[in-house]
C-alpha cells in the first residue's frame, strides 16, 4: 500500500511499497509517476541532493523498488527557494549599470532554475557575480530576470537589480515598450506568414511548451536567405 504525506510543511511526500502494489521499477520512473508536475530533470537532481532517502538512505536514480521499502522526499521549502551561486558558469554581460543587467543566454542553457536545487542554468551563474539578485522580482528562482527564452534559444536577457528597477522594467515589456527580435534557421523554402496561436507552459511539465487556442497574440514574420 501507498500513502503520501498531505503535509506540506515542510514540505514532504512518503511512500511505503507493499507487495503487488507495483512491478519491479527503478526509483526514478516511481517519482516520475507520483509527481507529474516536476520534470526528469528536476526528479534526478532530488536523488542525487540526497533529497530522496530508500528506508533512511541515499541511493541512486536506478535502484530498483521492493516490497517494503520507505521512500520520503523533502522538496527544499522557501527558505531555501534561490539560485544556488555557480562562479564557473560566468555568464557574458552585455551591458550593466546600478539598475539592470543586460547578459547574453547562450543556447541549451536554461534562463532558471524551475526548482532550488536544479543547477546549470543562466540565474545560478548571474547570483553567483550578483548576489544583490536573490530575492528580486515575483519568483525568487527567477534572480530578477524580467523574462525568458527557452532553454535551446540564444539571445539578450535583462534584469533588474533592485525591485524598483525590475518593477519598471516589468511595466514596460507587459506595456509593449519593448521591440524583441527573433531569428530562426530552417530548411525548405518558407512564405512569410502570421503566427495567430500563442504559447504557454505545458501544465505538468513547466520545460514543455503547447499551444493555446483561446487567445490572440499574433507574431509576423520575414524571410532571409542563409549566408
Amino acid at each position: 500500500m501507498s500513502s503520501e504525506s498531505s503535509q506540506l510543511n515542510p514540505p514532504r511526500h512518503e511512500w511505503v511499497i507493499a507487495a503487488g502494489d507495483l512491478p519491479p521499477q527503478r526509483l526514478e520512473k516511481f517519482l516520475q509517476q507520483k509527481l507529474p508536475g516536476l520534470s526528469r530533470r528536476n526528479i534526478q537532481a532530488l536523488i542525487r541532493e540526497g533529497l530522496v532517502l530508500v528506508d533512511h538512505r541515499t541511493t541512486d536514480k536506478g535502484y530498483r523498488l521492493q516490497a517494503g521499502n520507505h521512500l520520503n522526499l523533502r522538496l527544499p521549502g522557501p527558505v531555501e527557494a534561490a539560485p544556488v551561486p555557480e562562479p564557473a558558469l560566468n555568464p557574458t554581460i552585455i551591458y550593466q549599470d546600478r539598475d539592470l543587467i543586460v547578459v547574453d543566454k547562450p543556447a541549451l542553457v536554461p534562463s532558471h532554475p524551475l526548482s532550488p536545487f536544479e543547477t546549470g542554468t543562466l540565474a545560478n551563474g548571474l547570483v553567483a557575480r550578483f548576489p544583490e539578485l536573490v530575492g528580486v522580482g515575483e519568483k525568487p528562482l527567477e534572480a530578477g530576470l524580467v523574462h525568458r527564452l527557452d532553454t535551446g534559444t540564444s539571445g539578450i536577457l535583462v534584469a533588474g537589480r533592485n525591485l524598483a528597477a525590475w518593477s519598471q522594467l516589468k511595466l514596460d515589456l507587459t506595456g509593449r515598450l519593448w521591440i524583441k527580435k527573433y531569428l530562426a534557421l530552417v530548411t525548405g523554402n518558407m512564405e512569410p506568414k502570421v503566427v495567430t496561436l500563442p504559447l504557454a507552459h505545458h501544465p505538468r511539465d513547466q520545460r514543455r511548451m503547447v499551444g493555446l487556442k483561446d487567445r490572440k497574440a499574433p507574431h509576423r514574420g520575414r524571410i532571409f536567405p542563409a549566408e
